[in-house]
């Protein structure tokens, strides 16, 4: 048995969540507690308050280059009030490592907050990605999270990608043993992320410190204004394909963030408030979201990474076309886009400047249908002449022309062949263009230039 991380499945990401504005992030620390590298381990942090009840959170995730450095490890989750160098002991938080017994996932998961954790949604992305493992019969989330860690448990491959959805998704991570929700002690809090040197004994080893201030946050900066990757040919067409520059702010924040947002206005909706000039606050965006879907949405279900190769585009937009969802954009639509990296909650930070973008219907139109000539004589001034005349139909398959029809003739049908295979055909029509009338069933060109 072996999970399966099936991409259109992972679309089912909780888009209401991942648009809630940042409310408060803090500096992560980097630490080991291993003198081998392959068990080097970042811990990042952030806060949130539980909107149900007030109440100030601390979520922290710790990652390592090898997930598999992380399976099996057991941590001790410890916090004081104030900073490190205070007076104030570290009391105990909890112990967190892998679950597997399905009364204590339901345990898990009914004492975390909304912020982290919707039920139903949950339960919509555990069926979609795991429905093939499950047993038969009426199941708690609980238990088939049991089924799902029991198997990340049982095959690497299983915890890697347990791993992997532990980025997007805080309560896969939690239950996995790769993070912890506290509450926070006092608005500025120490936490330390310990492990034992010897089973069953005490949390001695110091594996990462953080020291989060939930009153003042550092803000995660916007992205420079992305960058259109224009595509000439069908592989451009009805779609924005975009990247952005990685700025060396936003590189020493990498530990707090996960990947980026792209978000999409309508041209006379951005212009209409004045965000083509000023971009939306997290805030002003979700609401835009919620109250004008046809005007604001945001782009991406996923974390959109970035790419090394500077020719590739990070994201395409075609408007969910390509995953069956959607329909095609207008040829000629304009829209402003946006870019914001997330917390590792999900939550967007500030908004990069804006960029116009302009849909183009760059498909060629199908081919002409029932291509013939024939030999056309005339008397011209008197004397006969010998001419070609060249009949055609519109495409049967295809796009129609949206311009008309060039005539091109050739004196070798292996020269013919040979321009149909270049990239760069030498060829040049031997008419002018011939407008394209729609409803017209035939067409008729008489080429009467030299050498017809």
């Amino acid at each position: 048995m072996g999970l399966r991380l099936l991409a259109h499945g992972a679309r089912a990401s909780r888009p209401h969540h991942k648009l809630k504005p940042l409310l408060a992030i803090a500096v992560s620390a980097i630490a080991t507690a291993s003198a081998d590298e392959s068990r080097f381990r970042t811990l990042s942090s952030t806060t949130f308050e539980d909107a149900a009840t007030g109440r100030d959170y601390a979520y922290m995730h710790w990652v390592s280059p090898d997930p598999l450095a992380l399976k099996g490890a057991v941590f001790g989750v410890f916090a004081k009030p104030g900073r490190a160098d205070s007076a104030a002991p570290f009391a105990a938080q909890g112990t967190v490592q892998l679950q597997t017994n399905a009364t204590v996932l339901d345990a898990i998961l009914s004492g975390l907050p909304a912020e982290v954790f919707e039920p139903n949604d949950a339960n919509v992305l555990v069926d979609e990605m795991f429905g093939d493992i499950m047993p038969a019969g009426p199941l708690t989330l609980g238990a088939k999270l049991s089924v799902v860690m029991g198997d990340a448990a049982a095959h690497d491959e299983s915890y890697r990608t347990l791993s992997l959805l532990g980025r997007t998704e805080a309560f896969i991570a939690v239950c996995l043993g790769q993070a912890a929700v506290v509450e926070l002690p006092a608005d500025r809090s120490t936490f330390e992320l310990r492990q034992r040197t010897a089973p069953g004994g005490a949390f001695d080893v110091v594996a990462g410190r953080v020291v989060l201030d939930h009153n003042a946050p550092p803000a995660i900066p916007a992205p420079p204004a992305p960058e259109q990757v224009v595509e000439t040919g069908p592989a451009g067409h009805l779609n924005a394909k975009l990247r952005w520059d990685l700025t060396d702010e936003l590189a020493r924040l990498t530990p707090l963030t996960h990947g980026f947002n792209v978000y999409r206005l309508t041209r006379g909706f951005a212009e209409g408030v004045g965000y083509d000039s000023t971009p939306p606050t997290a805030g002003q965006l979700a609401d835009a979201i919620a109250a004008f879907p046809a005007a604001a949405a945001q782009v991406n279900a996923l974390p959109v990474l970035a790419q090394d190769d500077p020719l590739m585009p990070f994201i395409t937009d075609d408007n969910g076309v390509a995953y069956g969802e959607g329909t095609p954009f207008a040829d000629g639509a304009e829209f402003y886009y946006y870019v914001a990296a997330r917390d590792i909650l999900g939550r967007p930070g500030a908004l990069s400047p804006a960029l116009l973008v302009q849909m183009c219907d760059r498909m060629p139109p199908g081919q002409p249908a029932g291509v013939k000539a024939r030999d056309a004589r005339s008397l011209d001034g008197g004397a006969p002449s010998t001419h070609l005349e060249v009949r055609w139909e519109p495409p049967a398959t295809g796009d129609a022309p949206t311009g008309g029809y060039y005539v091109y003739r050739w004196g070798d049908p292996a020269d013919m062949r040979a321009d149909a295979a270049s990239e760069t055909p030498t060829a040049v029509p031997v008419s002018p263009l011939i407008p394209h009338v729609d409803g017209l069933a035939e067409y008729t060109w008489l080429d009467d230039t030299p050498g017809a």
